[in-house]
This record gives structure tokens, C-alpha cells and sequence, in this order.
């Protein structure tokens, strides 16, 4: 995964990136926040296979560094945290999001599998 260089205009007097127009809000705030991890120069997601588990990475490195996801682990209390958290299913949607609107650039052979799924995926909706 790398960062599209355009982003890097996007960025606040503070060096927070700033994402123009996207709705709710609440994806909005995840996405920027996302983005705010992914300019970070020390930060590696590691390898992955697909977009889900891009999406799967992105979702634990967030919940450690915006969620206090360490912090839980070590004081145990893990359900009431998990109640609290920011939902999984929303930074999953905020990085397809991101990568779907070019921010986020994933290899080549990630967005073929991906395009190949989604066909599959349609074809089979459509003979239904």
C-alpha cells in the first residue's frame, strides 16, 4: 500500500491530512485519521493478500494507536473497550473508500483479484 502523492496537498497547517468531501461524518473523521497513519514515514502495514485483509490490518492498527487497544489488553476489560471502539465495519468502509478514490494506492495484482471478484460476484447476482 502507498500513498497517492496528491494527498500530500491536502495537508493542514498541522500536517493533517484533510479529506474535502466525504460523508458521513463519521467516516470522514475515520478516513482522515487513516490517512494521518498511512503518511506516518516508520508506518508499514505489512504484506497482505487481498482487500479485506488490508482493510483487517488498517482496522488493528488503528484500534491500538486512536482506540487504546493496548491499554485494554493489559487492564483487561476488553468488552466494555470493544463496545466503546470505533466499529470494525466502519474503517473497513473508510478504506475502501480511500482506495477507491485514489488516495490509497494498492498493487496491481491486489485490484485485479479484487475487479475479479466483484465480476464474479455480479455474474452470479445476475442469474439468479
Amino acid at each position: 500500500m502507498r500513498v497517492n502523492s496528491r494527498v500530500y496537498e491536502r495537508l493542514d497547517a498541522f500536517g493533517d491530512v484533510k479529506i474535502p468531501n466525504c460523508s458521513p461524518a463519521e467516516l470522514k473523521i475515520v478516513a482522515e485519521k487513516i490517512m494521518d497513519m498511512a503518511i506516518e514515514l516508520d508506518y508499514n502495514v505489512g504484506r497482505y493478500r487481498s482487500t479485506g485483509e488490508l482493510a483487517r490490518k488498517i482496522t488493528v492498527d488503528f484500534w491500538v494507536r486512536y482506540d487504546g487497544l493496548n491499554n485494554i489488553i493489559a487492564i483487561s476489560g476488553f468488552k466494555e473497550w470493544y463496545l466503546h471502539a470505533t466499529k470494525a465495519a466502519t474503517i473497513e468502509r473508510a478504506v475502501r473508500w480511500l482506495t477507491s478514490k485514489n488516495y490509497l494506492l494498492l498493487p496491481e495484482n491486489i485490484i485485479m483479484e479484487a475487479y475479479e471478484k466483484e465480476e464474479n460476484f455480479r455474474r452470479a447476482v445476475k442469474r439468479r
